[in-house]
């Protein structure tokens, strides 16, 4: 178990910060004495701009242990606007929370926050010496209030965008600080359609460790891969030569750039189709309704998926609502093997329908890249819109599948087991992560991992938040539970 779930954040030291009625003056946000305590000092502000701000008089700001960090923040180091002042206070609500996993949440940002010094670990070119998961903090409470409930989703945005803006070049700096703004919107705003719709899940009350699922809008670190590195052909047959490419491969001598950062992330507007798709064909209330252009209907998912359960023996496993919300998406994407339909196409032999031809390699937005690992959610859904089907390989499916989730609230990650990828998603009565890909049954020994979502910034392991090796063939039927998620060690 990782040490920072077993102590909590130390708030020690305040800084009261007193409006009075004068002329503007810039200090150092956070001082301290000779002796390290934090010391006490006075902004002042005109008169007009006390009349007409927001600002609130008499506010102390509990800090400690990220104080220092904050005064290194290139956006203090500049001088303090009173847009910074307001955002300082929300960061400072956030720290009086007495909830433990706020309290957890603020630890992994004092931990993991300034990149790793040495070089060669993920990057090996220069990176920031600041905080920057704190700095994405502060963006996000520059622009938006941080409510009570949504803490930890903020807490999780902040972990997980915190290592983009490690990589990325000062345009990515830009596209994630509007980024985070935009997914806490979502969020929140899917949280008051389920809650007016009776459904039973809010992401307002779950957990810090699948709120860093539920907020990642990548395919875990996937990169696509260029068409020399993903097969060379023999007898006109193509044959995987390096199947999949990851962040640490491309990012590791250049910083990633706006192109890359479009490309990777799923846009607000295609999360807001999705769910509305999702609403609209009764996945979402599981309404047997039928579907757009489908021969399927809710109703008969529901009969493959029982179905299914039960010749598996993990009927005990999936009794609740979103356990059938996910293999119903399942069902109907994957196919399961139905002769009826699908709409998941893998486009390469021997794999592809027999009136479909081998597509080895599409070009998207004039760069080709080969289909088995597409990773760019945007174009996907586009895909999906115009054909019926999404194409791709187990990667892209599991993406896919759970994109449409998280559409939903419903956290989703990438787990793989003897090689094959397959949707996790958050089950939030029995507190784990489960496939909905329930006729997934293995033999002998297996390597369970869980794909990366970078929260802790580039210090841990670079390939899994967690790896399990278990005889048991229906660990991802059963569940893994959600503290294995933050069990790295740096």
């Amino acid at each position: 178990m990782n040490k920072t779930k077993k102590r909590l954040f130390s708030l020690v030291g305040a800084l009261a910060v007193c409006i009075a009625v004068s002329v503007l003056v810039q200090p150092t946000f956070f001082a301290r004495d000779n002796r390290g305590n934090i010391t006490e000092f006075n902004y002042t502000i005109t008169k007009d701009k006390m009349n007409n701000g927001g600002f609130i008089q008499d506010i102390t700001l509990n800090l400690d242990d990220l104080a220092d960090d904050f005064n290194n923040l290139p956006e203090i180091q500049d001088g303090i606007t009173q847009e910074e002042i307001e955002a300082a206070e929300r960061i400072a609500n956030l720290m009086r929370s007495p909830d433990p996993e706020v309290q957890q949440g603020l630890q992994l940002i004092e931990e993991y926050g300034v990149p790793p010094e040495e070089k060669g670990h993920w990057v090996d070119f220069e990176t920031p010496e600041y905080n920057t998961q704190l700095e994405v903090l502060f963006w996000l409470a520059s622009t938006n209030r941080i409510d009570k409930d949504y803490e930890r989703v903020a807490l999780a945005l902040a972990l997980d965008y915190g290592s983009v803006v490690t990589i990325g070049d000062d345009q990515v700096d830009q596209s994630v600080k509007k980024y985070v703004s935009a997914m806490y919107d979502y969020i929140k705003a899917t949280d008051e359609i389920i809650e007016e719709k009776e459904i039973p899940w809010k992401a307002a009350d779950y957990p810090l460790e699948v709120d860093i699922g539920l907020v990642w809008g990548a395919m875990g670190i996937y990169y696509p891969i260029p068409p020399e590195m993903g097969f060379v052909y023999e007898d006109g047959i193509p044959v995987h030569t390096k199947k999949t490419l990851f962040w640490y491969d491309e990012f590791h001598d250049r910083q990633m750039n706006s192109e890359d950062f479009a490309w990777l992330f799923v846009n607000k507007t295609t999360l807001e189709e999705m769910r509305d798709w999702m609403f609209r064909n009764g996945f979402a209330e599981l309404n047997d309704k039928p579907i757009e252009r489908s021969n399927f209907a809710i109703g008969e998912l529901l009969t493959i998926f029982n179905r299914t359960v039960a010749r598996s023996s993990a009927g005990e496993h999936y009794g609740d609502k979103v356990d059938m919300i996910a293999g119903c998406i399942s069902a109907y994407v994957y196919g399961w093997g139905q002769s009826k339909e699908k709409h998941f196409i893998y486009p390469i032999e021997p794999h592809k329908p027999p009136n479909l031809p081998s597509t080895p390699n599409i070009t998207i937005d004039g760069k080709t890249i080969q289909t088995e690992c597409i990773a760019n959610p945007d174009w996907m859904w586009g895909y999906f819109k115009e054909n019926n089907f999404f194409i791709g390989h187990c990667t892209d499916d599991s993406f896919a599948e759970g994109m449409l989730l998280k559409s939903i609230n419903i956290p989703s990650v990438i787990g793989s087991a003897k090689h094959h990828a397959v949707p996790l998603y958050y089950n939030h009565d029995d507190m784990v992560l489960r496939t909905g890909q329930c006729s997934i049954v293995r033999d002998g020994t297996i390597y369970y991992r869980v794909q990366k979502v970078p929260y802790d910034n580039l210090h841990g392991d670079i390939h899994y938040l967690f790896a399990i090796g278990s005889s048991d063939g229906m660990l991802f039927l059963k569940g893994i539970p959600i503290e294995n998620i933050l069990s790295q060690e740096k």
